[in-house]
């Protein structure tokens, strides 16, 4: 009889999903790595180190607090850039005119009207 830790495994399936469904990408999370989930699970584990610097008086002033806050910074902003590039990606292939069988919410976003003003959201409220 073996343990199995099921929170990596669900957690993993859980980004599978909203992947699929959002974008249309199938990302190996379940079998494989996957370097955005890498950084999300990374910034995830900052929060945690950084909670006790939140209660610390002199929290600002503290080397580690610093650190940590520079390097979540640094893996949001390559995270943004990836999520932006897939949107990128996704708008080209659209005005190049190709389609999808089965279409996902960003497809959604970059091509359905708002029913009330006529217009498209902007790349950057996606």
């Amino acid at each position: 009889d073996k343990l199995c830790e099921l929170h990596p495994l669900m957690s993993k399936f859980t980004f599978e999903v909203i992947n699929k469904v959002g974008f249309g990408l199938d990302t190996g999370a379940i079998t494989g790595s996957n370097e955005w989930l890498e950084r999300f699970e990374q910034i995830s584990d900052m929060r945690d180190e950084l909670k006790p610097f939140q209660t610390s008086l002199f929290g600002n002033l503290m080397p580690k607090k610093h650190q940590l806050t520079a390097s979540m910074s640094a893996l949001q902003q390559k995270n943004r850039t990836y999520i932006e590039k897939l949107i990128q990606d996704k708008a080209c292939r659209l005005a190049r005119g190709e389609t999808q069988a089965r279409p996902d919410m960003m497809m959604l976003m970059l091509t359905t009207s708002d029913p009330v003003t006529g217009q498209k959201l902007p790349h950057s409220n996606i």
